[in-house]
């Protein structure tokens, strides 16, 4: 019995060496975006400096035989019994709502990036909306809604609620500046009790198939509007049948959790959608700039069928384009990009909630350098403009003007010329 029960517990132990080596069970891989430990080979350097030694048992411990299945078990046991989400950023929020802390932050203020930022953000895509509306170029953003922002009351009381956040503060600053946005986050929690589908679910991050409809119905009707012009029909057939999850989106926060046995799910509207277009209609060249929220739309080809094809950028760092019917994948840093953003009819930011603390996501800093050192002639006129548009700054430069015995129109160029070639680079 005793040399039984010791080969029983030595089998038990070498079973996570011989999986490793073998494979004996075939293991779904941990969810979630990683960046896997390296091997490190052996050196005196290394050995010494202790490198070798934190290096390696990181990398063996990743490696272990059936470690897929000791970090969900470890996952369900602090699900189960502490109601925790042991995955980066996860929370675990009332009647069982799942959340990530970026989508609370930016709801209650918490990670409010400061006026200071916002304001020059702002100022500077007023700046390239005026550029491109130059060039019949519609720049717009799209504020799209949370999670947090839809279904607050599911939030964990811990978290605390600041006077401002970066949603509010974008939306008061692009109001003082006119400059193009869409509301929808607005939009849809209107919506919220009156909505005959669920617009998200208590598993996932991103909004649902009828959600993401809703929203892109009202942005299409936006561009409409801005260009005048009449694009291809979007629609979708009703009633909407209610189905069991099939999109891992209606449950990728679950999924982020890794655990061992699956929460309840409940159904959800996934529409057929429907498009229809004549020699008539318009489509736009339109190029989106976003985070993970239009990825519902993309992979139910509402672009495909609506817009000229001008791409998808995720992040603005990774462009998907389409040539001969065909999708390309390519990093945004290799384009033209001021040759291939005059190309568009229309420029989208998304500027999700989840991440309005990086938004545009590096659009500003990239694009504005590129516009402003050929444009003096545009960045004078700007200043004009905001000169006179401005009483308080009009009746400082008619003081000058006098004090200078200039008329007022010539102090008026004046300034702007010198604020123009002053203008930040960077």
């Amino acid at each position: 019995m005793k040399k039984t029960l010791f080969y029983f517990f030595l089998a038990l132990l070498l079973l996570p060496a011989m999986q490793k080596e073998v494979h004996i069970l075939k293991l779904s891989p941990l969810e979630g975006s990683f960046h896997p430990a390296k091997d490190i080979r052996l050196s005196l350097n290394r050995w010494f400096k202790t490198e070798y030694q934190t290096s390696k048992e990181t990398f063996l411990k990743e490696n272990i035989g059936f470690r897929p299945a000791f970090v969900r078990g470890y996952n369900q046991i602090l699900y189960s019994l502490f109601n925790m989400a042991h995955n980066p950023g996860g929370v675990v929020g009332k009647d069982n709502y799942l959340y990530l802390e970026s989508y609370i932050f930016n709801k209650t203020g918490e990670n409010f990036v400061g006026y200071s930022k916002i304001n020059t953000i702002s100022t500077r895509l007023k700046y390239l909306q005026d550029y491109f509306s130059q060039h019949n170029i519609d720049l717009l953003t799209v504020f799209v809604p949370s999670k947090a922002s839809f279904f607050p009351e599911y939030i964990p009381d811990r978290y605390q609620d600041f006077p401002i956040n970066n949603y509010q503060a974008y939306l008061n600053k692009f109001d003082s500046l006119n400059i193009n946005y869409i509301d929808l986050n607005k939009y849809l929690i209107d919506q919220k009790e009156t909505a005959a589908y669920p617009m998200f679910s208590k598993n996932g991050l991103h909004w649902t198939d009828y959600g993401m409809a809703l929203g892109m119905d009202s942005l299409i009707k936006k561009i409409e509007d801005m260009r005048h012009a009449d694009l291809p029909e979007f629609s979708w057939e009703e009633p909407i049948k209610l189905s069991p999850m099939t999109f891992v989106t209606d449950y990728d926060a679950e999924n982020l959790m890794n655990i061992l046995i699956e929460m309840p799910r409940d159904s959800m509207p996934y529409p057929k959608f429907n498009f229809s277009s004549d020699s008539g209609k318009t489509k736009p060249k339109t190029v989106v700039i976003s985070d993970s929220y239009y990825w519902r739309a993309y992979k139910a080809k509402i672009p495909h069928h609506v817009f000229r094809w001008g791409g998808f950028w995720y992040y603005f760092n990774t462009a998907r384009d389409q040539a001969n019917g065909k999708e390309q994948i390519s990093p945004v840093k290799k384009f033209n990009l001021k040759k291939k953003l005059l190309q568009q009819d229309v420029i989208i930011l998304f500027a999700s909630q989840a991440t309005l603390h990086i938004f545009p996501y590096g659009f500003v800093e990239k694009v504005y350098p590129l516009i402003i050192p050929a444009d003096l002639d545009l960045l004078t006129k700007y200043y004009r403009k905001k000169i006179i548009d401005n009483a308080d700054w009009m009746e400082k430069i008619k003081e000058k003007a006098k004090r200078n015995n200039f008329s007022v129109d010539e102090q008026i160029s004046k300034d702007a010329l010198w604020m123009a070639k002053r203008h930040p680079k960077k």
